[in-house]
C-alpha cells in the first residue's frame, strides 16, 4: 500500500508545486506501485542470473545487484514527469520509462580492467540506447578518446561519478526487461556509495558537504592511478625477472661447453685455471651491471616519488594527491614503462599547478 499522499510527498521533499506540475493522478500512481510490488519477485531472478553472469569473468572483482524500492520508483515517476511534463509515464509503460528497475554493479580492481568487462558485456547483452562513459571535469582528453573510440557515449557527470553505464535488454520470459549495469573500480564504489548515502538526492545545496565530498573524489581517482601505476610496475619487473633468469641461464649453458672446450686445448692446468678465472670474473661483472640496471633505474624513481609524498608541503589533502600524479608522470623516466602507460595517464585538473619546491615538513 503507497499510503497517504502528504506524508509521501513530505518523506521524499517533492514540493506541491512540483508535484501539480507533474499532473500525476494518486490513484494512477498507487496502481504503478502495487504493480510493481507484484514483479518484485521476478525481477530479483533476472538481477541474480545476470549478477552470476558476470562473477567471475576476467577482471571482475565482485557483482551485486538491487531491485528499485517500490517507494523510490514513485518518486523518480514524480520527478521525471515534473521535469518534463510531455512525458507521460503511466501503468502500461512505466517498466521501459523507468530502466533502472534492476540495477547491477560490477566492481573491478585497476583501471585498466574496464576493457575485458566491456567486451564480456557487448558479446552477450544488446542495449537500448548507447553505453554511456560518465568522467569528471578536469580529467584528461586520454579518457574522452579512449571511450569515444570504444562506442560509449561520453559524458561530464556533474557530480562527479567516474563509470561506465550500460541499459541490457534481458528477455528470460516473452516480456522484453531493462537492466541497468554499472561498471567501476573499487575506489569509484566507495566514494560513490558515501556521496550517495550523504548527498543524494536532498543534500546536494550544502557547500560544505559538496566541498568535502569533492576533495574525496579526486582522492579516490588518484588513488585508482597509482593502483595502476602498480600494477603495471609489477609487471614490468616480473618480465624484466624472467627475461634476466632465462639470459642466465642461457650464459650458464654456453659458459659449460667453454669449458668443455677449454679442457680439450694442449694447455697445463695453471693456464686452465687461469682462463676459468676470467670467466668467472667477467660473469660476476655482467651481472651486476646488466643484470639489475633496469631495476635499479625503477628502485630509484620510487624513492623519490616516496620522498614527495612524505615531504610536499601543500595546501589541502586533495591537491597533494593530484600533485602527486603529476610527480609520478613526470619521475617515471624507464621507457619500458611509458610504452605499457601510454594511454594511462595521471588526472589534470585546471584548478591545480605543480608543486615549485619540496619542502621538508617542520622546516
Amino acid at each position: 500500500m503507497l499510503g497517504n499522499k502528504t506524508d509521501f510527498l513530505v518523506k521524499y521533499q517533492i514540493d506541491e508545486k512540483t508535484y501539480s506540475k507533474s499532473k500525476l493522478k494518486w490513484d494512477d500512481l498507487e496502481e504503478i506501485y502495487n504493480d510493481f510490488i507484484g514483479k518484485v519477485h521476478h525481477l530479483n531472478s533476472i538481477g541474480l542470473s545476470i549478477s552470476n553472469a558476470l562473477q567471475g569473468q576476467m577482471g571482475v572483482h565482485s557483482v551485486r545487484y538491487r531491485v528499485k524500492d517500490p517507494e523510490h520508483l514513485i518518486e523518480k515517476v514524480i520527478r521525471k514527469v515534473a521535469e518534463n511534463p510531455q512525458r507521460k509515464i503511466d501503468l502500461s509503460n512505466y517498466q521501459q520509462e523507468i530502466t533502472d528497475l534492476v540495477g547491477v554493479r560490477a566492481i573491478h580492481l585497476f583501471k585498466s580492467n574496464w576493457q575485458s568487462i566491456d567486451h564480456f558485456v557487448r558479446q552477450n547483452w544488446e542495449f537500448k540506447e548507447d553505453p554511456i562513459a560518465y568522467f569528471r571535469k578536469g580529467d584528461t582528453e586520454d579518457i574522452k578518446s579512449t571511450f569515444n573510440s570504444s562506442k560509449f557515449d561520453v559524458k561530464v557527470h556533474k557530480a562527479g561519478y567516474r563509470s561506465l553505464h550500460y541499459v541490457l535488454i534481458t528477455k528470460p520470459t516473452k516480456v522484453e526487461h531493462f537492466v541497468e549495469l554499472q561498471v567501476r573500480t573499487l575506489f569509484e564504489e566507495g566514494w560513490s556509495e558515501i556521496d550517495h548515502k550523504i548527498r543524494y538526492p536532498y543534500d546536494t545545496n550544502n557547500d560544505l558537504i559538496n566541498s568535502l565530498l569533492m576533495i574525496f573524489n579526486r582522492l579516490a581517482g588518484s588513488a585508482d592511478e597509482i593502483g595502476e601505476y602498480v600494477k603495471t610496475l609489477s609487471t614490468a619487473l616480473k618480465a624484466k625477472e624472467e627475461e634476466y633468469l632465462g639470459s642466465l641461464r642461457s650464459r650458464e649453458k654456453e659458459i659449460d661447453l667453454l669449458k668443455e672446450q677449454i679442457n680439450g686445448l694442449k694447455l697445463n692446468q695453471t693456464q686452465k685455471s687461469k682462463l676459468y678465472d676470467s670467466i668467472d670474473h667477467i660473469t660476476r661483472l655482467e651481472t651486476s651491471i646488466n643484470g639489475f640496471s633496469k631495476i635499479s633505474d625503477w628502485a630509484n624513481d620510487i624513492y623519490k616519488i616516496k620522498d614527495f609524498i612524505e615531504y610536499t608541503d601543500v595546501a589541502t589533502p586533495w591537491k597533494e594527491m593530484v600533485d602527486v600524479g603529476k610527480f609520478i608522470n613526470s619521475t617515471t623516466k624507464s621507457q619500458v614503462f611509458k610504452e605499457e602507460t601510454s594511454n594511462q595517464k595521471f588526472n589534470k585538473t585546471d584548478e591545480v599547478t605543480e608543486p615549485k619546491t619540496i619542502k621538508k615538513k617542520g622546516k
